[in-house]
Parts: C-alpha cells; structure tokens; sequence
C-alpha cells in the first residue's frame, strides 16, 4: 500500500483511509487423507485483491 500512499501523496489528493481486502482460494485433501494414512496435498487457486478508498475528493479525480 505504501505506493499507492506515494501516488496520492504527490499528486496532492486527500484520502480519509485505505484498506485491502483479500479473498484467498485453496483446496486440499487434509480432511480425507490423513484419516487413511496419506499424505496430505494442497494448493492456492485464486487470491482476489481491492482496495478501498474512502476520499471526499470528487469521483472524476483519476488516480492511475
């Protein structure tokens, strides 16, 4: 986040705060394999990312 903080810091526009959110999809087999013996697997299938901006600055001001 910090560069963001530096684009809106030189380009003179005000923000009251800003925060990520982050959605994080996965998959194993952690509940099924290691009752059997196994070894257990898994992996990332998607992070999702935003950012929210919260700025009295009017909706027409461009960022990137």
């Amino acid at each position: 986040m910090t560069h963001l903080t530096d684009i809106y810091t030189a380009r003179g526009i005000k923000i009251k705060s800003m925060k990520i959110e982050q959605k994080v999809g996965f998959k194993t087999n952690l509940s099924t394999m290691r009752e059997m013996g196994h070894t257990t697997e898994g992996s990332t299938e998607h992070i999702e990312t935003h950012v929210l901006i919260d700025s009295d600055e009017p909706k027409s001001v461009s960022v990137i």
